[in-house]
């Protein structure tokens, strides 16, 4: 899943795309690299479950 993105930080705009990678069901790999830089980040993301992330219920559930 690649997804590009858009942030101001003291009144300047970046923009760059991260791409990521599925590990496996709960674990995602991030790659991203902004505009105007040759440096790379790299991150690591895992799923929460559903009551820690949504304490209030305002999701749905899709199992």
């Amino acid at each position: 899943m690649s997804v590009n993105f858009v942030y101001n930080q003291d009144n300047v705009e970046y923009t760059g795309l991260v791409s990521y990678e599925f590990l496996s069901d709960a674990i995602v790999l991030g790659q991203w690299i902004e505009e105007g830089t040759d440096q790379t980040g790299i991150e690591l993301g895992r799923k929460l479950p559903i009551e820690t992330v949504d304490s209030l219920k305002c999701f749905g559930f899709n199992g």
